[in-house]
């Protein structure tokens, strides 16, 4: 067989298992993908349209060059997909921090961005090199004419610009803006966040100045500059007015201190008026506030990764730690 030939059965064999390649787009796992359902789902998708064209052949001695033409379906725009696919899943507040898809999630996520788009076929060129073997032409397969093969999806997977920084970051903000109440009394571990020591309406108050988080938030991401693995984004946070909040509170405090009901009552009884007038003032306050903040962004090779530190839940919370600071200090 001659070089060209040779090369030809093997491209045959790709169209007709498709899962053998299956491996390349997987990134980093290194597990066998051979009983894998999700995987031969996505194999299947993925060369659905593979399409190959021979364009010449050169020998020299023991040694052979054919160059291909690879028509398959556009490998950059489907990894951004994927892509932001991922990101989502991981910006989810219900997902543990740092967990990668398992192989079989991988591959239904690959599977499902494939059969839910639609996208246009690219022609890519592949470079087989072949060997001499007695009087065999052998085939000389590494990772480049796997990545070639499958028209360098794999290099669009681990490229920084394919879902850049400042794209990640706002899907995970996104994801913030779209927590309900009782979301962010989870996330945030809410428990009696006022310190009222009100058994019966702490939790209460809790959930309300939860439920004004999310009336409130808002975002908006500026500049993003990056250097190298690194990337920093100035973002504006929009919230309810926390100050403004605790100024009405401490305002409805000191009428009620002129009561004879607050000298008479017992300290379960003050702990209750205190958090029903914070309750009310959180219920009339509609002022917002806005807050600039950096967001830190690093790359660890695959993906960018948003650094959710306290200043930025600060700014979601209506800069609360500086109100509380205001209110004590008055």
């Amino acid at each position: 067989q001659t070089p060209s030939a040779v090369v030809k059965q093997d491209l045959d064999q790709i169209q007709e298992n498709p899962q053998q390649l299956a491996d390349a787009y997987l990134l980093s796992q290194t597990q066998s993908t051979s009983e894998s359902a999700a995987a031969g789902e996505a194999a299947s998708f993925l060369f659905a349209h593979f399409s190959y064209k021979i364009l010449n052949e050169k020998t020299d001695h023991d040694q052979a060059t054919v160059d291909v033409s690879i028509t398959n379906i556009d490998m950059k725009s489907l990894a951004r997909d994927l892509c932001e696919q991922l990101t989502l899943r991981a910006a989810s507040p219900h997902q543990a921090a740092s967990s990668f898809p398992d192989t079989d999630e991988y591959y239904r996520m690959l599977a499902l961005t494939l059969s839910s788009q639609s996208y246009p076929l690219t022609d890519t060129t592949a470079q087989f090199q072949l060997s001499k073997n007695g009087h065999t032409w052998v085939i000389e397969a590494d990772d480049t004419l796997s990545d070639c093969l499958v028209s360098h999806f794999p290099d669009y997977m681990k490229d920084p610009d394919t879902f850049p920084p400042e794209d990640v970051l706002e899907i995970y903000l996104q994801e913030f803006t779209k927590m309900s109440a009782e979301d962010w009394v989870a996330y945030l571990r809410l428990h009696d966040v006022f310190s009222t020591g009100s058994p019966g309406y702490a939790d209460e108050l809790d959930l309300l100045y939860a439920s004004k988080i999310t009336e409130y938030i808002s975002f908006q991401i500026g500049s993003c500059t990056r250097n190298g693995k690194n990337a920093t984004a100035d973002v504006t946070v929009g919230s309810l007015n926390m100050e403004k909040v605790l100024s009405l509170y401490r305002e409805k405090l000191l009428t009620y201190a002129k009561t004879a009901e607050s000298i008479t009552s017992d300290s379960a009884a003050l702990s209750d008026a205190a958090a029903l007038y914070l309750m009310e003032a959180l219920t009339e306050c509609t002022d917002s506030c806005t807050r600039d903040v950096q967001v830190d962004i690093t790359y660890d090779g695959y993906t960018w990764h948003p650094r959710i530190t306290g200043e930025l839940t600060d700014a979601f919370l209506g800069n609360l730690e500086n109100a509380l600071s205001s209110f004590q200090n008055e």
